[in-house]
């Protein structure tokens, strides 16, 4: 029953493309094999890229975090359900084998996240324009509005970072 339920949550993971292990170039050119001796993670591995994950909105990223999170407290509960109960170590270990890999799929979809977070917000920089002083000659309330109006939009920027 527990194997059961634990091979549904897997399908539902791999069905969730974003954190999944990418397909590197050394992949390939040792036949597609990965650390498991199977070829790709329910034949989607292999078409995932840093890419395919930089690409995406930033919703679709926060909507399979969440997906991902949910799957951890199934088994969780699951877990805690079954930890009273005797002969259930190989079903507790391979519960906590599949927390462990939706917690780094989570992981790796925050670190996507924040380094979404951190394209756009390098974008937003080269909007600013610079604007440097020669000299505060005669005009210098607008030379000085100016430098506030520029150091306001690098604090916003500093604050979003």
């Amino acid at each position: 029953q527990a194997m059961k339920k634990t091979h549904e949550w897997w399908e539902h993971l791999n069905k969730i493309r974003h954190g999944q292990p990418y397909s590197m170039p050394h992949h390939a050119q040792a036949g597609g094999a990965d650390a498991t001796g199977s070829s790709g993670n329910a034949g989607n591995a292999g078409n995932i890229s840093m890419q395919d994950d930089m690409g995406v909105e930033v919703e679709k990223l926060e909507r399979a975090q969440q997906h991902i999170h949910k799957l951890v407290d199934k088994a969780n509960l699951e877990s805690k359900k079954i930890s009273n109960k005797a002969a259930t170590k190989n079903v507790q270990l391979i519960f906590k084998m599949f927390i462990d890999v939706c917690k780094l799929r989570q992981e790796k979809v925050m670190r996507t996240i924040s380094a979404r977070e951190l394209v756009d917000t390098k974008k937003q920089t080269q909007a600013i324009s610079a604007y440097s002083v020669i000299d505060f000659g005669a005009n210098a309330n607008e030379e000085i509005r100016k430098i506030i109006g520029v150091t306001k939009e690098l604090q916003l920027m500093l604050d979003n970072v």
